[in-house]
C-alpha cells in the first residue's frame, strides 16, 4: 500500500510539480521500506516510467535527465539510509547460509516459474513450500521451467516492442520480483518462496 502510494503521489507531483506531492511521495517510500525492503526498486520503477511513459509534450528523457536525476536523488539517499539500518540493526543483510551458488543458481528457473504459475493459476498454496535448492537439475525442476520462463520473457519482450505501457507494466513485474529471486540466496530453507512475495509484482501482471 505505501510503495502503491508513493507511486502515485509521484504522478500527481510530476503533473502539478507542488511540493507537497514530493514529500507525500517520500515519506510514503520511507515506510515502504520500513515495511517491506522489496520497496528498494521504486527509484528503478520511477525512472522506467519517466523513460517509457513521459508527460505530453515533454522531451524525451536524454535531454531532461539532468532535473529528473535532482527528483531522484532522495529516493536514492532513502534507500541507502535503510540499508545502512538495516544493516546495523540486523548485523549483516542476510542469514548467511551455507548455500551452493550452483545449485542456487539452477533453482532459479524453477522459482520464478513458481510464482507465474501462481500468478495465473492460483492453486495448490500453503503457508509453507519445499526448498527449491536444486542438487540434481532434471526435466521438471529445470529444464521445463527454464523453457517455460524463457517463452513467458519472449511474450513479455514482443508486447514491450509494440506497447511502452506494455513495456512499462513488465518492468514493474521484473524489478519487484527481483529481491524474491535473488533472496534465495539468504533466505531460510523454508521460507525461499511464499505466495506472497509476488504481491507487489502482480500489479505489473494486472497492468497487463
Amino acid at each position: 500500500l505505501c510503495l502503491l502510494a508513493s507511486f502515485l503521489c509521484y504522478c500527481r507531483w510530476r503533473d502539478s510539480r507542488r511540493a507537497a506531492w514530493m514529500a507525500a511521495s517520500l515519506l510514503l517510500y520511507a515506510l515502504a521500506l520500513l515495511t517491506k525492503e522489496t520497496a528498494l526498486g521504486l527509484p528503478l520503477l520511477l525512472l522506467a516510467y519517466e523513460w517509457l511513459l513521459p508527460p505530453h509534450g515533454q522531451p524525451p528523457l536524454t535531454k531532461r535527465w539532468r532535473p529528473l536525476l535532482r527528483s531522484f536523488v532522495p529516493y536514492l539517499v532513502t534507500a541507502v539510509a535503510y540499508m545502512v539500518v538495516r544493516s546495523e540493526v540486523l548485523r549483516g543483510l542476510g542469514y548467511g547460509f551455507d548455500y551452493s551458488s550452483l545449485s542456487l543458481l539452477l533453482s532459479v528457473p524453477s522459482v520464478i516459474w513458481f510464482y507465474l504459475a501462481r500468478l495465473v493459476w492460483p492453486v495448490q498454496l500453503s503457508v509453507f513450500y519445499d526448498p527449491r535448492t536444486l542438487t540434481t537439475p532434471g526435466l521438471f525442476n529445470f529444464v521445463l521451467p527454464l523453457l517455460g520462463v524463457a517463452g513467458v520473457a519472449a511474450v513479455l519482450f514482443w508486447l514491450a516492442r509494440r506497447s511502452r505501457q506494455a513495456a512499462f507494466a513488465s518492468l514493474w513485474f521484473a524489478v519487484l520480483m527481483l529481491p524474491p529471486i535473488l533472496g534465495i540466496y539468504t533466505f531460510l530453507p523454508e521460507e525461499q518462496v511464499h505466495d506472497r512475495y509476488p504481491y507487489l509484482p502482480s500489479v505489473g501482471f494486472a497492468l497487463l
